[in-house]
């Protein structure tokens, strides 16, 4: 009588465990140092510019709290590098007008 493993005829067949793991050069991957610190630099830069800006025009820091500073971020950062901002005329008139049509 034949064992079970001399009644197949051939080797067997080679199983890898590759298919449980996600492959190291996915966005998945965990990220490396030196993104993370570059990121962590760039936060802080531009948490040192608005830092900047509240203490030059003496805005209370309290203003971070306001139900509109994050939506004012959020819609920034929608659209992206290249905004100016208002300038004084039309934080003064134009923009002025319209939050209090808006009220």
């Amino acid at each position: 009588m034949q064992s079970p493993m001399t009644a197949r005829s051939g080797k067997r067949k080679k199983s890898t465990v590759d298919k449980y793991f996600v492959p190291r050069n996915t966005q998945e991957a965990q990220p490396s140092m030196r993104s993370v610190l570059t990121r962590k630099e760039a936060i802080w830069r531009t948490d040192m510019a608005v830092g900047r800006l509240f203490y030059d025009a003496c805005i209370p820091t309290n203003a971070v709290n306001s139900f509109y500073f994050k939506p004012m971020l959020d819609a920034i950062s929608a659209i992206g590098l290249g905004y100016n901002g208002p300038n004084y005329h039309q934080l003064r008139v134009n923009l002025l007008k319209d939050a209090n049509k808006e009220v």
